[in-house]
């Protein structure tokens, strides 16, 4: 059961509102019904409190589609089929979604209907494509479409997370390193050094090190809170599309994760567009849904004027010309795939071309990542050494 909310007007006129627990929102208006209320609006009420409460993997998506596009396959009706794979589902929020899908579904509630009631779990290409599918009768042949683009999507950020866990590793040993130098190791040598500090002869260098290791020292529980209030933030921001749109536009910005950062969305939108084109979608309305798919915020707004140009009748090649920092190579492909009328063939190409680009830039950049970051932890060990051994050599030369 899902618990849902309400307004209605009563047999008076009045607005009132309040919660019903239902299978559906069918059932929601059946109830009101018999009560003698008339429905303004009903929405399923949000699940439990947490940042990730809602949220299901793109895996168990990406294995929805296959197993809904199997059974359609074999000759299940939708319904039935729904009604299966949430009983078998390991996911219990997924299960629970699909639980009130099936409901809806059998109350006469088209399947994409159903699905844009879950914008964080469904995209709206997605979603686009299972209406095409419905309206065409090709929904098992959309569906495993959509089940290859979905594991290419998880393929290509599960190589992007491995290429960059090492590097990770590294900078994580690194920062605990510091950590525990600065506070266990280095505020020790204070008594050592204390009259040299009074006879104003401790080298800068060593002076620095000690106040910034006693002030960690001694508010490590206050930069620990607020180290973890800057994460949970970013994670909370993150959830909001304003925020999440300005961070990936800076991150996308720093010379080292610009190209590479393109690369990837240039990748993402090709595979995207090309899946709507081969399930009848048209170009004006594929480019519409991709806006805002691809990842970064500048090629989103590429992409809608491009749906806004080719509505008016301008050719997709002839927009992207005058884009300058979209490889010439991939404007060239997009030229012959309209001229040809295989622009779904050739923007999938150019998605597998993209895809090795990525990886041998990836593998560019772990060939000198791994190197620097030996080097920067080689250097903060030597940096402390340096500075805890000057004061020590400057009085043995006093002694002396």
């Amino acid at each position: 059961m899902t618990t849902f909310t309400y307004q209605a007007i009563d047999l008076t006129g009045n607005r009132v509102q309040g919660a019903l627990d239902a299978v559906s929102r069918r059932a929601v208006c059946r109830q009101l019904s018999q009560k003698y209320l008339t429905p303004v609006s009903i929405a399923e009420q949000a699940a439990a409190s947490g940042v990730f409460s809602d949220r299901v993997p793109r895996s168990v998506i990406c294995a929805f589609y296959g197993k809904l596009a199997t059974l359609l396959k074999a000759g299940m009706p939708l319904a039935q089929s729904l009604k299966l794979i949430g009983d078998v589902a390991s996911n219990p929020r997924f299960a629970e979604i699909l639980r009130v899908i099936h409901a809806e579904v059998i109350d006469g509630r088209s399947f994409e209907e159903c699905m844009a009631d879950y914008p964080t779990m469904f995209e709206q290409a997605e979603i686009a494509i299972v209406r095409a599918s419905l309206e065409g009768a090709f929904l098992a042949d959309a569906l495993k479409e959509l089940e290859t683009l979905t594991q290419r999507q998880l393929q290509l950020r599960s190589r992007v997370l491995g290429a960059l866990s090492y590097p990770g590793f590294l900078i994580a040993v690194s920062s605990l390193m510091f950590l525990v130098l600065s506070t266990l190791f280095v505020p020790k040598f204070e008594p050592m050094f204390s009259g040299l500090r009074e006879r104003g002869q401790l080298p800068v260098l060593t002076e620095v090190m000690l106040t910034g290791s006693l002030l960690l020292r001694d508010n490590l529980l206050l930069f620990a809170g607020m180290s973890f209030a800057a994460v949970c933030g970013l994670v909370v921001g993150l959830q909001k599309p304003g925020f999440r749109r300005r961070f990936l536009t800076l991150c996308l910005s720093l010379p080292v994760l610009k190209g590479l950062g393109l690369l990837i969305s240039m990748g993402r939108f090709s595979r995207l567009l090309s899946t709507l084109l081969k399930n009848g979608i048209t170009l004006d309305k594929g480019l519409a849904l991709c806006a805002g798919a691809s990842g970064s915020p500048a090629l989103d707004d590429v992409v809608l004027d491009c749906a806004v140009q080719v509505r008016k009748g301008t050719s997709f090649a002839q927009v992207l010309r005058s884009v300058k920092w979209i490889p010439r190579e991939y404007r060239e492909l997009v030229y012959i795939g309209e001229r040809t009328n295989r622009l779904d063939e050739i923007l999938t190409g150019a998605a597998e071309s993209l895809e090795c680009q990525i990886q041998n830039r990836l593998d560019a950049m772990l060939k000198l990542l791994e190197p620097a970051l030996l080097v920067v932890m080689g250097s903060i060990v030597a940096l402390f050494v340096f500075a805890l051994i000057m004061p020590i050599l400057r009085s043995s030369s006093l002694v002396g």
